[in-house]
């Protein structure tokens, strides 16, 4: 499976009525409406791995690989503002959430 997992994931609890229902969410529309805004966020996250961010920014390695002029720890990373933003806090509180009761529908 490798890195490319996180947005598969949040596409399959579309579909999970045991994860919808374990966290309370009665209308199936506004689960499916929930979890496909935050997909493209997931996308993002994924693309975070070295092995998926090709020559480009990610939080382990400098880049780009052969010739390295940045380094994570000089590199405002965009998506880590998004987790601050409504939608970012939205992934991660569905997360902690499904988390938190992944017993119930796993």
């Amino acid at each position: 499976m490798g890195h490319a997992a996180f947005r598969r994931f949040c596409l399959a609890m579309i579909a999970n009525d045991r994860a919808r229902m374990a966290l309370d969410q009665d209308g199936r529309r506004a689960w499916e409406m929930r979890l496909n805004a935050i997909v493209p966020l997931a996308y993002d996250v994924e693309r975070l791995a070295p092995d998926l961010a090709g020559a480009g920014p990610n939080p382990e390695y400098p880049w780009p690989p052969r010739r390295p002029i940045a380094t994570p720890v000089e590199f405002a990373f965009p998506l880590f503002d998004e987790l601050q933003r409504p939608r970012g806090k939205r992934l991660l509180h569905l997360l902690d959430r499904l988390f938190a009761c992944a017993e119930q529908y796993l």
